[in-house]
C-alpha cells in the first residue's frame, strides 16, 4: 500500500494554538482534490487548482497522533487526481498532499472517487482536532456496488452450473 503523507500547513497549526490557548479544537469538515503537481510546503494556504469540495464521510481514530479521514467526490467533473487537501470548518487550508512525481488516481465523469487519508501528527495532539462527517457513510456508499458484484459473480456461477449439468446430460 502506497503511503500518501500529509503535511499541516502553517495556518493550520496556527488555528490548533489559537484552540488550545482557549481550551477548545478545531474542527475538520471537508477535503478537496486537484490536479495541480508541486510539491507542497508549510506555507500553502489553497491547492494549487482545487477541482472539487466535499464534506468528509467517515473517520477513525487510529492512535493519540494518527486519524483517518475519507470522503466521497463524485459528479460530472473529470480529472486527474495530484492534490488533495482537509480543511477546517471556517475554510482553513488544514493539511496538504502533493507530489511532482504522483498521481494518486483518476476522478471520472459520472463516477465516484473515494479518497482515504491517515493523518500522523507529529506536531500536534490529534485530541485538538474534531472531525465533522457529514457526507454519506461510506460503508453505506459501498454496498450497493458490493450488493451488485455480487449478484453478477452469483449468476456467472449459475451459468457455469448449468453448462455443467448440459454437459453431463449429454
Amino acid at each position: 500500500m502506497t503511503s500518501f503523507v500529509m503535511k499541516i500547513t502553517d495556518i493550520g497549526m496556527q488555528k490548533i494554538a489559537n484552540a488550545v490557548r482557549v481550551g477548545a479544537t478545531v474542527s475538520m469538515t471537508h477535503m478537496a482534490l486537484g490536479d495541480g503537481t508541486y510539491t507542497p510546503d508549510f506555507a500553502r494556504t489553497q491547492l494549487a487548482n482545487e477541482r472539487q469540495r466535499f464534506p468528509i464521510s467517515d473517520s477513525e481514530t487510529i492512535g493519540n497522533d494518527h486519524i483517518r479521514v475519507a470522503g466521497l467526490a463524485d459528479g460530472d467533473s473529470a480529472y486527474l487526481v495530484s492534490e488533495a487537501g482537509v480543511f477546517l470548518d471556517d475554510g482553513t487550508l488544514f493539511a496538504i498532499w502533493s507530489d511532482p512525481a504522483k498521481i494518486l488516481g483518476q476522478k471520472v465523469a459520472g463516477g465516484t472517487f473515494t479518497p482515504a487519508f491517515d493523518l500522523v501528527f507529529d506536531r500536534v495532539d490529534a485530541g485538538s482536532i474534531t472531525i465533522t462527517t457529514s457526507g454519506p457513510p461510506l460503508n453505506l456508499f459501498l454496498a450497493g456496488p458490493l450488493a451488485q458484484s455480487s449478484a453478477a459473480a452469483i449468476t456467472a456461477m449459475n451459468l457455469v452450473l448449468q453448462l455443467k449439468f448440459a454437459q453431463q446430460e449429454a
